[in-house]
């Protein structure tokens, strides 16, 4: 079901008197015109609702993409000044025209074919006078409910929501008193998305701009081609493949849109699979590479021992890199679950692809509408990057392997045959001639899975290749056509992030297209980049593909607003504020309040008289939630309302200790919505719970230092407030706890937002697009910062920063104290081990020998990575944390004090300045105890 809203406004500042005429016709019921149809008009649910559906219908079959089988709802609310009306388009209209109501009858004339005096749906709603502050909206509802949804190897399937009501009469009521909840959830989900791309693209501009509003348009495009269905009491999610074919839960048309599944919700990309390999593991399929669909839509019949549209390099890779995504997105423990139960799998896949490259042959791939191509560079780069997935997959489930070294000598060949002769750019098959060439798309999935097999001179070579050859709306897949696939020209851009000359070309072209084509039909994938008009497909899925570019920067532990406040105001989270003194807002909603969500602040307060505010969140007339003093109740306390009305109820947790002035406290509210509680921790202690269950989500922006009551703002915070974080999640007690105690030990916050005096830069070193905002750029080669000492590397410390590395040719320093001929510690790139590593050395000499917690993962080139090292010197051990997971701990050995200064983006080795980082690095942090697990959750 879907909602449509209509609003009348005066547009010459007078009165008019308004009529709202809304219709519907039998096209909506089925995709051939002659079929017959039937219908009825009802009240339900404080609804007058219309239904009409195939007088034969068709069930689990389908024409012209239409369901030939299932209801059409069209419902609005029956109130006063509604008058409703069935028959024939022409006389339904003219009735309304003329004198502005219908005529509340249903015509007889039915079952009748959709085509014969096209019957239509229609409503009336009489607005009376309108002026300039309109009308207020008119709600209408349209959907269509069918049951089964589809069929799975010969047995029905039911939508989900029959999990939730028996009928279609009950969804409708609650979806239409869900309205205005559904209409805040989508604007904050639009709120975030529009960051998360600016925050891609990292650097404000006219290239953030477009790739935000092309995120806003694909995004319902990606799930509108899903369906959430019943299997067995357990959620399956299928894919249909719109316009082209119609094949189900296509493979190849998965794994274009998967960066939107993946992005938005692990979870839908995991359920999307799952068919996938039931019907693989459990229901026969034996070929020994990944399947291309499971039947035609909407019945999945599978093709066990029938012809289908072989891809095997295409599909086996595809599956191989999307779990090896998924994974990174999981809870370790449950990502080791997930590779062990799959191993098998998906280690037959991989031992196809290596048993078939470098050299695919001739093979179909997913761009099949150009034919098989036989020893296609873009294919094997695919299937090459697959074996080097699983090598990621086989550590989750903690099976040895050859993998990585299998892909890392398939790269090199692959490199020496697709490589044109004046190495100007890569061919587009091997045995090609040194003109051809095509966009390496399948480059991303390098990035995505973190397997850093292309090097970094080969992007560099297709970016510059790139530009050269755009056309005015885009650029071509390769030179024997002139069209192009937007979702793999956004593919491409996030393979060449560390590239932005190409990067944006790429952005920009897509825009371009999308906002300029005379091809008006739904984001079509496929168009011709000299005319801008359409070359086939529209609606796909595919387009989820646009989001590849916000799936490298990913925050692990659900983080979505950090502000430190150390004479600034500047944001750390992507959020955006407008800076304009105190109190702080930010542009956009930062926490959906109507689901659980987590907000902190360290607070001092100079006046406690009456209600202070240190962070809320603006609702229309009063915030949602308020983390405070109540002076009510002379206590700190956490505050949610229940509706955004005027002199709304509120629930509070109020603390059971008293609060004082001139004294640092940290404060933490949790909404546990599926608790149904609120509740306070004050310095990392719970101090105060309530039961509430009212969430409605807030959509205007976080506020520091005030809160908003009948429209207006209030509670003004007087004092300090420093630390404010936002979580997507309810913490638990542990992190809250840890977070609580992070602050006191805490040395050093270096956002690199701004000039910072105690930080010297050297070498050209400089500010430049960060993780959030700006971070610190840096060459590779001269570039470091400094800083006085920080740390006491004889006893315990902990490091943290977000880094995006350029290239792996050379060991790369994150951060390190400098001693007289090394440095105290490193927390770096291993060339050495290809991997992220946290050493620290034996002694304060030349070639000293170290000791090292190393990464069994490679790391993620030209993408955002969150490290952590600690040392624990009570416990003797050196821990690293990747993404907020612990991977590698060692034993400690020698400890020494370097007491020289803190570095940043170099270390120290044998006397002199040594492994340079190339790259960004943003948000770099420093502690003077270890960190704990419950720490690194809720850094960022």
């Amino acid at each position: 079901m879907s909602y449509l809203s209509v609003t009348a406004f005066s547009a010459d500042a007078n009165t008019h008197q308004v009529s709202l005429y809304v219709d519907i016709s039998g096209e909506w019921a089925h995709g051939d015109r002659t079929t017959q149809i039937g219908w009825a008009t009802q009240a339900s649910g404080g609804q007058r609702v219309h239904t009409f559906q195939p007088a034969s219908p068709a069930v689990l079959a389908e024409a012209g993409d239409q369901a030939s089988w299932g209801t059409v709802i069209f419902a609005t609310d029956d109130v006063s000044g509604l008058t409703w009306q069935t028959g024939a388009d022409t006389a339904v209209r003219a009735q309304a025209a003329s004198t502005g109501a219908l005529a509340g009858t249903a015509d007889a004339n039915q079952p009748r074919p959709i085509n014969a005096s096209w019957p239509v749906f229609a409503f009336n709603r009489a607005l009376g006078a309108v002026g300039p502050a309109g009308s207020g909206p008119v709600v209408l509802v349209i959907g269509h409910v069918r049951t089964p949804a589809v069929s799975y190897l010969g047995a029905g399937l039911d939508p989900w929501w029959r999990t939730y009501w028996a009928g279609w009469p009950d969804m409708l009521a609650w979806f239409r008193a869900d309205r205005d909840a559904a209409r805040a959830g989508a604007a904050a989900t639009d709120a975030q998305v529009d960051a998360w791309a600016r925050q891609a693209v990292g650097i404000p501009g006219a290239a953030a701009d477009q790739y935000a509003a092309l995120c806003a348009l694909v995004l319902r495009q990606a799930f509108g081609g899903t369906e959430l269905v019943n299997r067995g009491g357990s959620p399956w999610v299928m894919l249909k493949e719109i316009s082209s074919n119609g094949d189900f839960s296509t493979v190849d048309v998965i794994y274009p849109a998967f960066p939107a599944y993946l992005r938005m919700s692990p979870r839908w990309l995991e359920l999307l699979l799952a068919p996938l390999f039931d019907y693989t593991e459990v229901r026969g399929f034996d070929k020994p590479f990944a399947p291309h669909d499971l039947g035609v839509y909407p019945n999945a019949f599978g093709r066990i021992g029938q012809p289908e549209e072989d891809m095997p390099v295409e599909e086996s890779a595809n599956m191989l890199v999307m779990v090896a995504a998924l994974l990174s997105r999981m809870p370790a423990a449950r990502a080791g679950a997930y590779a062990t139960a799959h191993y098998a799998k998906l280690k037959q896949w991989t031992d196809y692809l290596v048993a078939n490259l470098p050299d695919p042959g001739n093979q179909n791939q997913t761009d099949d509408f150009t034919g098989f191509i036989a020893h296609s560079v873009n294919l094997a780069l695919k299937g090459i990057v697959g074996i080097g997935a699983m090598a990621t997959i086989a550590r989750w489930a903690g099976q040895p392997s050859t993998y990585a070294a299998t892909a890392r000598s398939y790269i090199a060949q692959w490199q020496a045959m697709a490589q044109n002769s004046g190495r100007t750019h890569l061919k587009l098959t091997y045995d090609g001639a040194d003109t051809t060439w095509s966009l390496k798309y399948n480059g991303f999935a390098d990035r995505l899975a973190a397997t850093n097999l292309v090097p970094a001179a080969i992007a560099a070579e297709e970016a510059s290749w790139y530009v050269q050859n755009q056309h005015a709306y885009g650029v071509p897949l390769d030179p024997r056509h002139t069209y192009t696939k937007v979702d793999w020209e956004l593919w491409a851009a996030a393979f060449l992030t560390g590239q932005p000359a190409a990067r944006d070309a790429l952005i920009t072209k897509a825009y371009t297209f999308a906002n300029t084509t005379a091809s008006r039909v739904p984001f079509t994938d496929w168009h011709d980049t000299d005319s801008g008009n359409q070359a086939g497909f529209a609606a796909r899925p595919v387009m989820g593909g646009a989001l590849a570019l916000a799936t490298l920067c990913n925050a692990p532990n659900g983080l979505t607003g950090a502000w430190p406040l150390r004479g600034n105001q500047l944001d750390a989270s992507g959020n955006g504020h407008d800076g304009s003194g105190t109190p702080m807002t930010t542009a956009r909603p930062v926490v959906r309040t109507d689901g659980s969500f987590t907000v902190m602040a360290r607070v001092n307060p100079t006046d406690l008289g009456g209600f202070r505010t240190a962070v809320s969140q603006d609702g229309a007339r009063v915030s949602g939630f308020f983390l405070q003093y109540s002076g009510q109740d002379g206590r700190w306390a956490f505050a949610m309302t229940a509706a955004d009305a005027d002199g709304a109820a509120s629930t509070r947790a109020v603390a059971s200790t008293t609060a004082a002035t001139g004294v640092w406290a940290h404060l933490a509210g949790v909404y546990d919505a599926e608790a149904g509680q609120i509740r306070l921790y004050v310095d990392g202690v719970l101090r105060g719970q309530a039961a509430y269950t009212a969430g409605w989500q807030a959509n205007g922006p976080l506020a520091v230092g005030r809160a908003r009551w009948n429209g207006a703002a209030v509670d003004a915070f007087l004092g300090a407030i420093e630390d404010v974080c936002t979580y997507d999640h309810a913490l638990p007690a542990a992190s809250i706890s840890a977070a609580a105690g992070l602050a006191t030990s805490q040395v050093a916050a270096y956002h690199f937002d701004a000039a910072d005096a105690s930080l010297t830069l050297s070498g050209g070193a400089a500010l430049g697009g960060g993780y959030s905002g700006t971070g610190l750029a840096l060459n590779g080669s001269t570039g470091f910062a400094t800083a006085q000492r920080l740390v006491d590397t004889s006893a315990s410390f902990s490091v943290s920063a977000w880094v995006q590395l350029a290239a792996t040719s050379n060991f790369a320093t994150v951060a390190g104290q400098d001693g007289a001929q090394a440095s105290g510690f490193y927390l770096q790139y291993s060339a050495a081990d290809n991997a992220w590593a946290f050493a620290m050395l034996a002694a304060d000499q030349a070639n000293a020998a170290a000791t090292r917690a190393v990464s069994p993962f490679p790391p993620r080139v030209d993408g955002w990575t969150h490290l952590v090292g600690v040392r624990d010197a009570t416990a003797g051990r050196l821990r690293l944390y990747v993404d907020g997971v612990l991977v590698a701990d060692a034993a400690a050995g020698s400890a020494w004090a370097a007491g020289g200064a803190f570095t940043i983006g170099r270390g120290k080795w044998n006397g002199g300045d040594a492994d340079h980082f190339p790259g960004r690095i943003d948000q770099l942090k420093a502690w003077t105890r270890a960190l704990t697990d419950a720490d690194v959750r809720v850094i960022g």
